[in-house]
C-alpha cells in the first residue's frame, strides 16, 4: 500500500470513528431527555383470616409515589382504597390512580407477624440461583468502575 493510500485509509477510519462517536453522543442525549414516570412496587399480603390461611399475596404498583412513599413503612398494616384492577389469565395487577387512598391501620401484631416477610440482603452469587431470590427480589446496584481493558 502506498503512502497516499495509507493516508486516505487513515482519514476514512477517522471519519467513520467520528461519525460513530457522534451517533453515540446523540443517543446518550436522547436517553437523558426521556420522560420517565417513577414507580414503586409493593408486595402486599391480606390480614383477613382467610387471606392469612391461604397465604394470599399481591403486588401493588404505585405510580408517582413521592407523596405517599414517606408515609409507608415496611411491615406495617394499611387499608388501601380505590385501586385499579387489571388482569390477564390468572394474573391480577393492582395499581393506584388519582382517587387511591392509603390509610394506616392498627393491626394485631400476631397477624402482621404471620404475613410479614422481611427483606434479606443477598450476595452477588445468589443472583445465579433462582431459588435463592424468591418471587420478587429487590435489587440495588452500585457501579464502582468500568474499564475498557
Amino acid at each position: 500500500m502506498s503512502e497516499r493510500q495509507r493516508e486516505r485509509l487513515y482519514c476514512h477510519q477517522q471519519t467513520v470513528a467520528a461519525s460513530q462517536a457522534e451517533k453515540i453522543q446523540r443517543t446518550i442525549r436522547d436517553i437523558k431527555k426521556r420522560n420517565v414516570t417513577p414507580l414503586v412496587k409493593l408486595k402486599v399480603a391480606g390480614l383477613d383470616k382467610a387471606d392469612v390461611d391461604s397465604s394470599v399475596r399481591a403486588v401493588i404498583t404505585l405510580w408517582r409515589p413521592s407523596e405517599v412513599l414517606p408515609l409507608l413503612s415496611e411491615g406495617a398494616a394499611y387499608m388501601v382504597y380505590n385501586l385499579t384492577v387489571s388482569g390477564r389469565g390468572n394474573t391480577v395487577s393492582l395499581s393506584n390512580n388519582r382517587s387511591t387512598q392509603i390509610e394506616r391501620l392498627r393491626a394485631e401484631d400476631y397477624l402482621t407477624e404471620l404475613v410479614y416477610e422481611p427483606r434479606q440482603v443477598r450476595t452477588e452469587s445468589c443472583l445465579y440461583h433462582s431459588d435463592c431470590l424468591g418471587g420478587h427480589p429487590s435489587l440495588v446496584f452500585l457501579r464502582a468502575h468500568i474499564s475498557r481493558e
